[in-house]
């Protein structure tokens, strides 16, 4: 009840106080919202998740961006950039540097697109392009990760492809397909 309510608080613009959500978190059945509860109201405009979304996708591509710097700094990929070759030179030094930091800019880039797509998702829940995206990019994101954060971000994706199948009727090919994928990564 109390997750129920912060989501439709976030989706309608109103900020209840924290001493009325813990009381709906200890005792829903007792607990009352007052007037006083309610801290701000600012009305969002609901079928209009187009910011959101683009910002989203944005820091996805950014985020895909990195993948072709890490090749290019890359010293298996490119022997010529290595402390072998170069000795302990400035450009092998800032390649090794740039490499290093790439996968925690991928990953602060994947946590801020991740917030961008839930974001536009409370604004237009049955929006079937942001499901997909959103189910896309973890789907990828899955596949550089191992273990247990794997399964998790394959088990998301999947949810989100089959909420999106659930809305468009099993209609639109490219959905089925993916949502195929996803599942036989899933099995795997």
């Amino acid at each position: 009840m109390h997750e129920l309510l912060k989501r439709l608080a976030d989706m309608l613009g109103v900020e209840i106080g924290a001493p009325a959500l813990e009381s709906i978190a200890n005792s829903p059945k007792d607990a009352r919202i007052l007037l006083s509860d309610v801290g701000s109201m600012s009305p969002t405009i609901k079928h209009m998740n187009i910011i959101e979304h683009a910002q989203a996708m944005s820091l996805w591509l950014e985020m895909r961006s990195l993948d072709v710097e890490s090749d290019r700094f890359d010293p298996v990929f490119k022997p010529c950039l290595s402390s072998q070759v170069l000795g302990h030179s400035s450009i092998s030094y800032r390649a090794h540097h740039v490499a290093a930091s790439i996968p925690f800019c991928r990953g602060r880039l994947f946590e801020a697109a991740d917030s961008q797509f839930a974001r536009s998702l409370r604004r237009t829940p049955d929006c079937v392009e942001a499901l997909c995206q959103w189910g896309q990019m973890l789907y990828v994101q899955s596949l550089r990760t191992v273990g247990k954060e794997a399964e998790v971000l394959c088990s998301r994706s999947f949810r989100l492809y089959q909420t999106a199948l659930q809305l468009t009727r099993y209609t639109d090919r490219m959905i089925v397909l993916e949502f195929g994928r996803c599942l036989f990564e899933r099995g795997r």
